[in-house]
Formats: C-alpha cells, sequence, structure tokens
C-alpha cells in the first residue's frame, strides 16, 4: 500500500468516528461513489454535524440562517426545482425541531415543484430595515463615504427598494448627496447605459416579461444588445422578480417611478405590448389552444389588459 492510501484510510477512520454509526457507515462507501452521487449526499453530513452540535451544547432552539437565497445555483444549468435541492434535503433531514430563515431577493417559489411546501413556508416581507443594518449593507456594497450613507440612509427612510436602488446608483461614486428619494432615481438611470433605461422604462409598464418579449422590444425599437448577456444582467437587478415559468416583473415602486416620467411615451408602449401578444394569439394553433388552455388564458389577460389601458387613456 502506498503512503497516499495509508494516509486516506487513516483520515477516514478519524472523521468516521465524528459520525454516528449510519453515516459513518455511508461515508466509508463514498470512497468508491462517482463525484456527482457524493455532492448529492454532503447535505446528509451537514445535518449530522449540526444535529451533534444541537446535542452536545443542550441547544432548545436552531435557527439556520441561509443569506442571498437567489445566488444558489446562479451559474450553473439546473432546473428551478432542482437548483436548491440540497437545501431542500437540508431541511427535511434536521427535521421539525429547527427553523430555516432563507432571505431571498423574490418569493421562494417551492410549491410549484412539490405542493407539499405551500403548509410549511412562511412568508414575510421586509418593510423596513435597521439603521445599523442599512450601514452594514451599503458598505458592504462599496459606499464607503460617511456622508453619503448618512443621506442615503435618511432619504431613503430605511425603505429596503430604495436602499437596493441606491447601492446601483452610488458605488465606487459620490457625485451629489441625495435629498429626495427622486435623486436617488436620477443617480442610478445616470449611472446605467442608455439601452438598459430604454428597457426598463418600457418594462415598467407590462405585468410580467419574457426573454421572447426583450427580443421583441430589442428589434421594435432598434436598440442593440448582446441577448443573451443583456438579458442576464438585466434580471440580475434587485428590483427585478422572478415569478416563475421563466417571467420576470418590474419592483412596483420602481414602476411607478418610471411611468412618471414618460407619460407621452406610454401610450406608445402600450400600443406596442398589445400588438406582442395580439400576435401570439394569431399564432396559437389549435392543438396549443387544446392542450394549454393556461397560456392562452395568460395571453388574452394580457393583450386585454394593454387594449383596455389604450382605450382609457
Amino acid at each position: 500500500m502506498v503512503d497516499g492510501e495509508k494516509r486516506s484510510n487513516s483520515l477516514l477512520r478519524v472523521v468516521k468516528g465524528l459520525f454516528k454509526a449510519p453515516i459513518a457507515k455511508e461515508l466509508e462507501e463514498l470512497i468508491d461513489l462517482d463525484t456527482q452521487i457524493v455532492e448529492s449526499r454532503l447535505y446528509r453530513f451537514l445535518a449530522s454535524d449540526l444535529k451533534n452540535l444541537i446535542e452536545q451544547k443542550g441547544f432548545k432552539e436552531f435557527i439556520f440562517i441561509v443569506d442571498s437565497y437567489e445566488l444558489i445555483g446562479e451559474n450553473q444549468k439546473f432546473s428551478p426545482c432542482n437548483s436548491d435541492e440540497w437545501l431542500k434535503n437540508l431541511i427535511f433531514e434536521m427535521g421539525k425541531e429547527s427553523l430555516f430563515l432563507i432571505l431571498s431577493r423574490d418569493k421562494i417559489a417551492w410549491s410549484n415543484c412539490n405542493v407539499t411546501w405551500k403548509s410549511q413556508i412562511k412568508f414575510q416581507k421586509l418593510s423596513k430595515v435597521s439603521e445599523n443594518g442599512a450601514k452594514r449593507y451599503l458598505k458592504y456594497h462599496n459606499i464607503e463615504n460617511i456622508e453619503l450613507q448618512k443621506a442615503i440612509i435618511k432619504t431613503s427612510a430605511l425603505n429596503p427598494f430604495w436602499l437596493s436602488l441606491a447601492k446601483y446608483s452610488y458605488k465606487n461614486r459620490v457625485n451629489r448627496l441625495p435629498v429626495v428619494k427622486k435623486d436617488i432615481l436620477k443617480s442610478f438611470l445616470e449611472t446605467q447605459k442608455d439601452e438598459v433605461v430604454k428597457f426598463l422604462k418600457i418594462l415598467s409598464h407590462t405585468r410580467v416579461f419574457t426573454r421572447d418579449l426583450i427580443d421583441n422590444i430589442s428589434i421594435h425599437f432598434n436598440l442593440e444588445i448582446n441577448n443573451d448577456t443583456f438579458f442576464n444582467e438585466l434580471i440580475s437587478f434587485d428590483f427585478i422578480k422572478n415569478i416563475g415559468d421563466e417571467k420576470y416583473t418590474v419592483d412596483i415602486v420602481l414602476k411607478e417611478e418610471l411611468t412618471s416620467i414618460e407619460k407621452d411615451k406610454s401610450r406608445d408602449y402600450k400600443t406596442f405590448l398589445f400588438n406582442y401578444y395580439e400576435n401570439i394569439l394569431q399564432s396559437l394553433n389549435e392543438e396549443l389552444i387544446r392542450n394549454s388552455p393556461k397560456v392562452v388564458d395568460e395571453v388574452l389577460e394580457e393583450a386585454w389588459f394593454y387594449h383596455k389601458g389604450d382605450i382609457n387613456e
């Protein structure tokens, strides 16, 4: 036996001693398993470690905090229901005695994959953050200037949306200190590329949007973009919410702010959006209509929404 194998077996004996019998046996079996299978079982060892810690310390309550949930699987090709499979498995493994606090930009849609989660998850929207939390948040995002931090905190009134927007507005730049919320928005628009601002102004008139709509906007309004890169950058903004089924929506606060800026363009944008959905309706074949009534209903509802809006203006 070579030295490397001796060291591996010695290490295995030590590590096995840290786990209870069932987990220790599974750990020994990992040597002969494929890497992907090993990775899929790692949550069990984490759960075992956590349970041992709870038992040793005599904790009566245990809270596991997951921050920035939306970053899980961000750059990996997983289906929506599998990107965070390890986390769901970990929760099941820990059992009802543990509480998991998950901080996320978007609403977690686990019930779309398994209806069981519907009764297991309680959602709480954050309406205001603490002043210390806001300071840490701004500093984390490279807003180091103390006077700027104070101005943002005062202007935003500790509202998560305005704090998040300030992250983009003042990153690595001071410029003018904000006095009112619209100063934060103005600074944000000044820092973005023209095509980003144009897209956001159009999308502020939508209820939902998809990658296909982005492609159509770029063609109709002659906006030159790298479609793949641009779309990924666009949906990475905190104010763009993933609502599932590859559909997204713009935060209601930003919608209201942007639609008030270009009221004279509102009719043009809504006419384009109505025509977009009307074209989809005309392209539907009988088989799709019969097999996908939900899709048809959604397209009809969107087309009527923009048609109604056009009539009322």
